[in-house]
């Protein structure tokens, strides 16, 4: 039962602390950040059949408050469909994973919910069953956590040794990003693909007038072997930048700036892609935005 959910600050995000008893009277106090864990106690938060105060909720109720904790066997996620507990309450999720006698569910709002077979109907068990025997041995992004992080680097043009001022500035930066790959499942996992692409702005001012573009570096690596639990990482190829201005005698100029715009990697084993993300995380969802918005105006 959770007895209290308490808002913290934290910047940038919303963090509450989820208190109260799960089965056979387990306590557990954990802070969680837009659905994730931050930092985990011994204790987890689930369901069973000990806890039927919460079973007997609305069934959207009960998979929304329950938190996906440590690591679990995933496979590439099955088709929507409408899950049906013992209560006959219904949801439509998608099945991505099973732990055991648990199985992971990814609910239409992109939150991930953790439920025990056995709060499931027959017919749902049976089809969980069926579906991992299919699947335990493929790779799915519950198997694999990816963090990525940036690294700008400036290089400033030399001051004129005479000690008058040019015309024309221009400073260079270089963008590399670090793909760090966490394991989270029980298997080693062998050449994983990676592609990724950089983007980047580019616009610019002159007599011609001014405009601005972007351009897309693409770029594909391999990650040989990450063990079970452990980590493995590889580094982009580096973006370089160029902010220049330039003055004209009669007093009109031109400019040129480069921006890193961000990331996209897409991680795939035997041509099978299980995850898909980016940097910063909003980009994948602007980009694919964009896309719609191109293809409504065709």
């Amino acid at each position: 039962m959770i007895t209290g959910i308490y808002p913290s600050n934290c910047r940038g995000s919303m963090v509450r602390r989820l208190m109260g008893t799960g089965a056979a009277g387990a306590k557990f106090n954990t802070l969680v950040r837009d659905g994730h864990p931050i930092a985990l106690g011994n204790n987890q938060l689930y369901l069973s059949r000990e806890t039927t105060h919460v079973q007997d909720m609305k069934f959207s109720r009960l998979f929304l408050m329950v938190v996906t904790f440590g690591s679990f066997f995933g496979a590439p996620a099955a088709e929507a469909r409408i899950f049906t507990n013992t209560a006959g309450k219904t949801i439509n999720a998608e099945l991505v994973g099973v732990n055991g006698k648990t199985a992971i569910l990814k609910l239409d709002n992109g939150k991930q919910a953790k439920v025990p077979l056995t709060s499931l109907s027959k017919d749902d068990q049976a089809y969980v069953t069926s579906w991992w025997q299919k699947n335990k041995n493929m790779v799915s992004e519950n198997d694999v956590r990816l963090s990525i992080s940036k690294k700008i680097t400036s290089h400033r043009e030399p001051k004129s040794k005479d000690g008058k001022k040019k015309d024309s500035k221009s400073k260079k930066t270089s963008t590399v990003y670090t793909c760090t790959l966490s394991s989270y499942c029980k298997k080693t996992i062998e050449n994983i693909k990676a592609d990724y692409t950089v983007y980047k702005n580019v616009s610019s001012r002159g007599e011609g007038g001014s405009g601005s573009s972007t351009d897309a570096i693409a770029k594909t690596t391999t990650v040989s072997r990450l063990e079970s639990n452990k980590s493995a990482e590889f580094v982009t190829t580096a973006v370089e930048c160029i902010t220049s201005s330039k003055k004209s005698k009669d007093g009109k100029g031109s400019s040129k700036r480069e921006s890193i715009v961000g990331i996209v990697v897409t991680l795939s084993v035997d041509g099978k892609e299980f995850l898909k993300q980016s940097y910063p995380e909003n980009l994948l969802r602007r980009l694919e935005d964009e896309e719609k918005r191109e293809n409504r105006n065709k």
